[in-house]
């Protein structure tokens, strides 16, 4: 079998709960709650290693779509992108000073 044409998005139903973002929301929220204070920060690292694939394959298939349909939706992603970067920088500068 050629991996390369091999499509694995076949191999999840579509109707699944188990998508790839509501994977990490667990991993979040029982991690959260399970893991011990000193290790929370561990969970941070683990979350943000696994979302900044999710986030680039995204923005490679806006891109694609872009190019073929000239829609605009790899623009409106980047910016949802920079304001969730900057609302994120408020609340950490928040949680780090109080």
């Amino acid at each position: 079998m050629d991996f390369r044409k091999a499509d694995f998005r076949r191999l999840i139903p579509k109707d699944s709960i188990f998508t790839p973002t509501s994977v990490i929301f667990l991993i979040v929220i029982f991690g959260g709650l399970l893991l011990p204070r000193d290790y929370r920060g561990y969970l941070n690292y683990l979350v943000a290693f696994l979302v900044t694939p999710m986030i680039i394959l995204d923005l490679i298939k806006f891109r694609k779509e872009d190019k073929l349909n000239g829609t605009s939706k790899f623009w409106m992603s980047l910016l949802n992108l920079f304001v969730m970067l900057v609302i994120m920088t408020v609340l950490l500068f928040f949680t780090r000073t109080t």
